[in-house]
C-alpha cells in the first residue's frame, strides 16, 4: 500500500492551516502521522479522542475552527 506522507512539507505551509488529530485514533496511529504535527501546531492532538472528531467531539471541533477563522 502507497504510503503519503507531507508532514516533511509543513515547514513550507505560507498560510494558517489548521491541523487536527485525536489521540485515541485508530485508523491512522497518531504515532505514524499525529506525534510530529502535535509537536509543530498547538493545539493539533485532542486528547483520547477517535477517529471522526465531528461525530466525536463536535462542539470543540466546531468551536477551534470558528476560533481559527476569526484568527
Amino acid at each position: 500500500m502507497p504510503v503519503f506522507d507531507s508532514r516533511d512539507d509543513l515547514d513550507a505551509f505560507g498560510v494558517p492551516t489548521p491541523i487536527v488529530h485525536g489521540t485515541a485514533e485508530e485508523t491512522v496511529r497518531v504515532g505514524a502521522s499525529g506525534d510530529r504535527t502535535a509537536k509543530l501546531v498547538r493545539g493539533a492532538a485532542y486528547e483520547r479522542a477517535p477517529h471522526g472528531l465531528l461525530a466525536t467531539r463536535a462542539q470543540r471541533l466546531t468551536d477551534d475552527l470558528k476560533a481559527f477563522l476569526r484568527s
